[in-house]
C-alpha cells in the first residue's frame, strides 16, 4: 500500500471512530433504552455459537487479546480468542478489526470457561 493509500485508510478509520463517539456509543456498552450506556450482560453460558457485529477489539496490531460482539438482542459478549485461532481458518485473528470498521457481522463459536470467560474457538464471516 502506498503512503497516500495508508493515510486515506487511516483517515477513514478515524472518521468512523469519531462518528461513533459523536453518536454516544461507547465500546463495550449497549443502549439500555433509558438514555444511559450501561454495560449489558450477554447471558451466554455453556458452549455455542453466536452471530453479531464487532464493536471493540483489544490488543496490539499483531495480537488480539479480546473482542466484543454486539448480539442481535442488543447485548454484548466479550470473547478471548483461543491461542493460534485463525479467522475463517485462513486469516490472522486480527481480521476482526476489519469487521470492526466495516460493520460486517461475524459468527463466533465459543466455550465458557470455569471462570466465566468466553473462549472463542472459531471466528468467521457470518
Amino acid at each position: 500500500m502506498s503512503w497516500a493509500g495508508l493515510m486515506a485508510a487511516t483517515a477513514g478509520v478515524l472518521f468512523a471512530l469519531s462518528a461513533c463517539a459523536d453518536s454516544g456509543d461507547v465500546a463495550g456498552t449497549a443502549p439500555t433504552g433509558n438514555g444511559s450506556n450501561e454495560t449489558a450482560s450477554s447471558g451466554l453460558d455453556g458452549d455455542g455459537s453466536v452471530e453479531g457485529v464487532v464493536i471493540a477489539v483489544d490488543g496490539t496490531l499483531a495480537e488480539v487479546s479480546s473482542f466484543t460482539v454486539r448480539l442481535p438482542d442488543g447485548t454484548d459478549a466479550t470473547f478471548v480468542p483461543q491461542p493460534g485461532i485463525l479467522f475463517d481458518e485462513t486469516a490472522p485473528i486480527g481480521h476482526v478489526r476489519d469487521h470492526l470498521v466495516s460493520g460486517a457481522p461475524v459468527l463466533v463459536e465459543y466455550v465458557t470457561l470455569e471462570n466465566g470467560e468466553l473462549l472463542a474457538t472459531a471466528v468467521g464471516d457470518a
